[in-house]
């Protein structure tokens, strides 16, 4: 999970470092589109997946992923 105001583990990082990741569902993490994530019908942020590996960004969350703190509590989304 990445907050999209976090300067101090910053996304753009994270991000990069998922891609890089050598595993065998590899190239289809890369291809995983990032889909809208929605708390109570509203946007919160994306999700990519590729199973086990899921990545959630929260938009306008920060380093303590508490504000905003209906995001931070809502389940994070699982795929079956």
């Amino acid at each position: 999970m990445s907050a999209q105001q976090d300067f101090c583990a910053n996304y753009k990082g994270q991000e990069l470092w998922l891609n890089a990741l050598d595993w065998e569902r590899a190239l289809e993490w890369r291809e995983a589109p990032a889909e809208v994530w929605a708390v109570d019908g509203e946007r919160a942020g994306t999700v990519q997946t590729a199973e086990p590996l899921i990545y959630v960004k929260l938009d306008g969350a920060g380093h303590l992923v508490c504000d905003p703190p209906d995001y931070s509590k809502a389940h994070v989304p699982r795929q079956a």
